[in-house]
């Protein structure tokens, strides 16, 4: 199957198909991607240009995707002179925060900046029980009463394709992701509509079948059954 977009069955073969397709190119790193995207585009003047397709693509993709790839988990460590703590540089979206108090681990409930100051503000310093985001930090109340150690489980960014940075495990795992949504944003940059409405579609199974693969299955085996 020739790989021009130009082919009109081509959008209405099955993903099966498309995904061998995409997995004879080739894409193991940041200059295999490029390459493939001026291909697909038939244009050789992009080349300043598709590290932007790239990035904006990532940058969806950060919005769409629910990989385990991303989780990670750190502890953060909370001293009684401030209850502000740094996220991690690559900290995208919070699981779960939890602090051990007397060999108990306990979950802290999630709060907004002004609801968690107006609930804990004026409260005496004790084990921390909620937190919010604020900008960089993670904040607590009550303010900590001694030094704790909280054990954060988030997802991370997506670390992003560069001549440096050649590439990750999102990209390793997903290179055909990659592509469709590079192309959603190149085609709109070459005013080709044809282009982005197809690899919209493909963009869309995409996300549906990577979420459900991730978490689909884990939601299943955790049901009790009796």
């Amino acid at each position: 199957m020739s790989l021009a977009y130009v082919e009109i069955g081509y959008w209405e073969s099955s993903y099966s198909q498309l995904d061998a397709v995409v997995n004879t190119t080739g894409l193991k790193t940041f200059n295999d991607l490029s390459a493939s995207i001026a291909n697909w585009l038939h244009r050789d003047d992009l080349g300043a240009l598709i590290p932007d397709f790239i990035r904006m693509a990532e940058a969806r993709m950060q919005l769409d995707l629910d990989l385990r790839q991303l989780e990670k988990f750190t502890t953060l460590t909370m001293s009684n002179t401030s209850n502000l703590v740094s996220l991690p540089s690559d900290f995208n979206k919070m699981r779960s925060l939890s602090v051990v108090a007397g060999g108990i681990a306990v979950e802290l409930d999630a709060m907004p900046p002004e609801l968690l100051i107006s609930r804990w503000g004026a409260y005496t310093s004790s084990i921390p029980r909620s937190y919010s985001i604020k900008g960089p930090y993670l904040m607590v109340g009550p303010n900590p009463n001694s030094s704790y150690t909280l054990t954060l489980e988030y997802q991370a960014t997506i670390p992003g394709l560069t001549e440096l940075n050649l590439t990750n495990d999102v990209y390793t795992a997903y290179p055909d992701v990659y592509l469709h949504a590079c192309l959603i944003y190149a085609g709109q940059f070459t005013r080709d509509t044809e282009l982005v409405q197809g690899m919209e579609s493909l963009y869309s199974m995409d996300m549906d079948r990577i979420n459900l693969q991730n978490w689909g299955q884990s939601a299943t085996m955790t049901m009790k059954i009796g």
